[in-house]
């Protein structure tokens, strides 16, 4: 731990070394509490500001514009951020904001949420319907953890041509969502139908 003086009560605080190293990276000023810094931009006027609704508790704060990096961010409290991190629907957080994305890049509006997420997991018991395959689920918010993994779970659109919609999705193990793309069931069968004949014929040939 490291001490150090804040900059708007004048009190002496502690904070851990990697704190510390990351607030002399980013060229900011230590303050002890988030009341510190407000009151610090209250005697600054000219620091810009943003209003920030709690991802959690729905609680509205100011924060200092400059220091609105992170996901850590969007809460009002570390308490919130905790709670956030490792409640029941944590894990498919990743996959609803990538329906979200990718709705707002097309211009779709979408039914699903958390909850519904979840609800649609249970219902398939963590199995992959065109695989049978016990799928697992991301462990963290990094999109890049697990991809060559075939039985990650991906959201799959049932009908490519419908949006991210309640009945219209489902989870599927990440190598059949690959593989299917825009494709139906029915031609992704066909497909695989396809390569196993092929590598299946290919085996039984002698060397």
């Amino acid at each position: 731990m490291v001490d150090l003086r804040c900059t708007a009560c004048d009190i002496i605080f502690q904070r851990s070394i990697k704190n510390y190293n990351q607030t002399i990276r980013r060229g900011q000023k230590p303050f002890c509490s988030r009341k510190c810094v407000i009151d610090h931009k209250h005697k600054h006027p000219n620091a810009a500001t943003i209003t920030i609704t709690c991802a959690l508790c729905g609680d509205v704060f100011i924060k200092l514009l400059r220091y609105n990096r992170g996901i850590k961010q969007r809460f009002c409290s570390s308490q919130c951020f905790t709670k956030y991190r490792h409640d029941e629907l944590t894990a498919f957080r990743l996959y609803m904001r990538n329906i979200d994305r990718r709705c707002e890049k097309s211009g779709w509006v979408t039914d699903v949420d958390l909850k519904y997420l979840k609800e649609l997991w249970d219902q398939q018991n963590g199995t992959c319907p065109l695989t049978g395959w016990k799928m697992v689920l991301h462990q963290s918010q990094n999109t890049r953890e697990h991809v060559g993994n075939p039985r990650l779970a991906s959201v799959d659109r049932i009908d490519s041509n419908i949006p991210y919609v309640r009945g219209n999705i489902r989870f599927v193990a990440y190598m059949a969502n690959i593989s299917k793309h825009t494709f139906t069931d029915e031609q992704l069968v066909e497909f695989c139908e396809a390569v196993s004949q092929k590598l299946g014929h290919a085996a039984d040939r002698p060397c």
